[in-house]
């Protein structure tokens, strides 16, 4: 009985060991090591696997990271859905503002890059449509050298192109069509072509017009001063070979006593080359000029009826040669019967006295009075506000009213 019980326990030892639960080797623990060395092999494995899925999950990402910078770049070639971009190179002594419209209301903070938009909204476009509104400022003494623009646009407006929308100093590109790049310098200013000063001293009964060129037939501007020019085109000269072509006008009662010049010229050519009284020519103007007029009273070369203007406080009387408003006028309390389509002094009854009343604001013609009445036939008040009195036989007054506006 002890025997088997013996038996029995070497039995289950014994079993025990065939099934490695426990024993001996020549190694001693190696059976251990294994299990921990499988264990490790097993949790490397599942490392390896985790890290190889997580790799495949970067290079996705990067995969991705990439496709997208890809798909970046793409746009930023070809235009983004916030529109093209503007970029913009600056020289020296020059400075730019972008506006978000045509309007040049609302700037734009950034002063290096912008993008294109519509003209009208100022909404960011890409479709071909969009332009670009800025100015350029430039420090004293600077003026803009070249603005060149690389990329697809339409044009470059400015206010020579456009000056009916565009002021000076702004600038527009319009239909921009892919990303630009904009260089903009400056230079000095360049002087502006100019000729000598001429100024006229004149007294109180004449006054200055000048004309544009040798042609007469067209309208001289009144003037106290102007540059010597070319008598062709009136572009100003300095060269020693520019002229001035001017008129005296004359009050009424008063003739030319002498014109005298201060400064370096060739010639003054009156009315026998100039072919029209009182219409003179200063040839040959090699220095700035100095002209005085002066006048003497007529005393009695004038065979004309004379016509004298009593008017209140703030009126004043504008005489004209002949009916044409355009011809030469004076501003004078004194006028003599003309012809109404020469001018010409006339006493045989048949002259006119044409004349322009010009009242204070708020103050209009209340009477106009002509006196003695047998001296003249009518007063007429024409379509233009010119007043004209006819057939004058005799020395006349008019007096004038004036009341407030209605």
């Amino acid at each position: 009985m002890g025997a088997r019980k013996l038996l029995g326990t070497f039995g289950i030892v014994c079993a025990m060991l065939a099934l490695g639960a426990c024993g001996t080797t020549s190694d001693g623990n190696e059976s251990g090591t294994n299990v921990v060395e499988s264990s490790n092999t097993t949790a490397s494995s599942e490392s390896t696997e985790s890290n190889a899925t997580t790799s495949e999950a970067e290079a996705s990402t990067t995969a991705s990271e990439s496709s997208t910078s890809e798909s970046v770049a793409s746009s930023s070639t070809l235009g983004t859905e916030e529109g093209y971009e503007v970029t913009v190179s600056l020289g020296s002594h020059v400075s730019i503002t972008f506006y978000e419209t045509q309007t040049y209301t609302t700037e734009l903070t950034d002063t290096t890059v912008t993008y294109s938009r519509d003209g009208t909204t100022g909404e960011l476009l890409n479709d071909g449509n969009g332009q670009v509104n800025f100015k350029l400022t430039f420090d004293s003494g600077y003026e803009l050298d070249e603005l060149s623009v690389t990329g697809s646009y339409n044009k470059i407006k400015n206010s020579s192109t456009d000056p009916d929308s565009i002021g000076e100093g702004y600038y527009r590109i319009t239909k921009i069509a892919s990303n630009l790049s904009i260089s903009i310098t400056s230079k000095l200013e360049t002087e502006a072509d100019t000729g000598y000063i001429v100024t006229f001293v004149t007294d109180d009964n004449s006054s200055i017009k000048v004309y544009a060129t040798q042609d007469y037939t067209v309208d001289p501007t009144e003037a106290e001063s102007t540059e010597s020019v070319d008598s062709t085109t009136g572009d100003p000269v300095k060269d020693g070979t520019g002229q001035v072509n001017f008129l005296v006008v004359l009050g009424d009662g008063y003739l030319i006593d002498s014109i005298s010049i201060d400064g370096s010229y060739g010639n003054l050519k009156g009315s026998a080359d100039t072919g029209i009284s009182n219409v003179y020519r200063i040839t040959k103007i090699a220095s700035d000029l100095t002209v005085t007029i002066t006048t003497k009273v007529d005393d009695g070369s004038i065979d004309a009826y004379s016509a004298t203007f009593d008017v209140p406080d703030g009126v004043t009387i504008t005489v004209y040669e002949t009916q044409d408003t355009t011809s030469s006028s004076t501003v004078t309390t004194t006028a003599y019967s003309r012809s109404g389509t020469t001018g010409e002094y006339l006493s045989d009854g048949t002259g006119q006295v044409n004349f322009l009343v010009n009242c204070p604001d708020g103050y209009e013609v209340d009477t106009i009075t002509v006196t003695p009445t047998e001296n003249y036939t009518n007063l007429k008040n024409t379509a233009t506000g010119l007043y004209r009195i006819t057939k004058i036989t005799g020395d006349i007054t008019i007096t004038i009213t004036i009341k407030t506006a209605a």
